[in-house]
C-alpha cells in the first residue's frame, strides 16, 4: 500500500483522511493526539521522563482504531514521519470544523 501513497501534501492529506472514516477510530485518533500535545507540554515544561512515557502510549489509541474499528495498517507504519506531523494537521483541522474536516482530495465537478 505505501506505494500507492501520494507524496504531495494535499494527496496525502487526502488519503490520511479516507484511512480514518470509522467514527470511533476519529474519536481514538483525538485522544491519541490529545494525548501526544500533554507529553509534549509534560516534556517542554521540564518533566521529561513523564512525557517520555505518555507519548508512544498515545500510539495504543490510534493503532486501536485502525485495527478495531477501522480494520486497515496505520499510516504510521508505511510513512512515519509523515503521518505524525501531517496528523497533526489532520487533527486541527477536524477540531476546527468540529468533526467535519475539508476535502483534501480532487473536488467534483460543480453542474
Amino acid at each position: 500500500m505505501a506505494e500507492n501513497v501520494p507524496a504531495d501534501f494535499r494527496g496525502f492529506m487526502a488519503y490520511y483522511d479516507s484511512v480514518h472514516q470509522h467514527p470511533v477510530n476519529r474519536l481514538f485518533h483525538a485522544f491519541a493526539f490529545s494525548q501526544a500535545i500533554v507529553a509534549i507540554v509534560l516534556m517542554a515544561t521540564g518533566h521529561l521522563v513523564v512525557g517520555a512515557i505518555v507519548a508512544p502510549l498515545s500510539y495504543a489509541w490510534a493503532w486501536t482504531g485502525h485495527f478495531v474499528f477501522e480494520k486497515n495498517r496505520p499510516a504510521t507504519f508505511h510513512s512515519p514521519v509523515r503521518s505524525l506531523v501531517y496528523g497533526f494537521v489532520w487533527f486541527f483541522f477536524l477540531a476546527i470544523t468540529l468533526g467535519r474536516g475539508l476535502r483534501w482530495g480532487p473536488q467534483p465537478a460543480s453542474t
